[in-house]
């Protein structure tokens, strides 16, 4: 028996699901994805048992891991969409958002918002290279994705692509450098489940 759901209506709408026991040991490990899925803004349904599961797995964020998650994300987009002379615009938020959320805990040690605006406050002046250029030019991106067609190749934006290519060289020795800090007691994540279990 399979232990995840995936299930796609259209191309907008796809449902993902994962057996309780895989998301926790996910958790546990400090899977960047499955943090970020739970941080999400978007609840379309709650209930006291995730809010329980929620807030313990929570305990479990590894900076060591979600930092070099993101470094490779970014690296990956870096490598294979964004070298040539013309790139489609949507790839650019697929090494940006990753080296934000980098930023975001570096700055503030814990999950990273889903949300890329959000992402946009590190722009508040205390980092001296996220400068008002960049900003502006990220703004411009924003504006010409919204107008141009996804699979559209339009000339490449210096000011993004030197950031992605300088913050990658960047995060790479950051992530590599910063110490393991994942949570090895399983206790509070263990109880969460027996918890769970009780009352499904």
């Amino acid at each position: 028996m399979s232990d995840v759901i995936e299930w796609h209506l259209d191309e907008v709408l796809d449902i993902n699901g994962w057996d309780l026991k895989k998301a926790l040991l996910a958790f546990a490990k400090g899977n960047p994805n499955v943090m970020e899925w739970a941080n999400s803004g978007i609840v379309y349904r709650g209930s006291e048992v995730w809010n329980q599961i929620k807030d313990s797995a929570f305990h479990f964020f590894s900076e060591k891991a979600a930092l070099c998650h993101y470094y490779g994300t970014a690296k990956t987009t870096l490598e294979t969409h964004l070298r040539g002379e013309k790139i489609r615009y949507k790839k650019y938020f697929y090494a940006l958002r990753p080296l934000l959320c980098c930023r975001w805990i570096e700055r503030y040690h814990k999950v990273p918002p889903m949300e890329f605006q959000t992402l946009l406050q590190l722009f508040d002046g205390k980092e001296p290279d996220l400068t008002n250029k960049l900003f502006e030019t990220i703004q411009t991106l924003l504006e010409r994705k919204v107008i141009t067609e996804e699979k559209d190749l339009n000339p490449q934006m210096p000011v993004i692509i030197d950031f992605i290519q300088n913050e990658c060289e960047k995060q790479k020795l950051f992530s590599e450098s910063f110490p393991d800090d994942h949570k090895r007691d399983y206790s509070e994540i263990n109880h969460a489940f027996r918890k769970a279990l009780e009352i499904i």
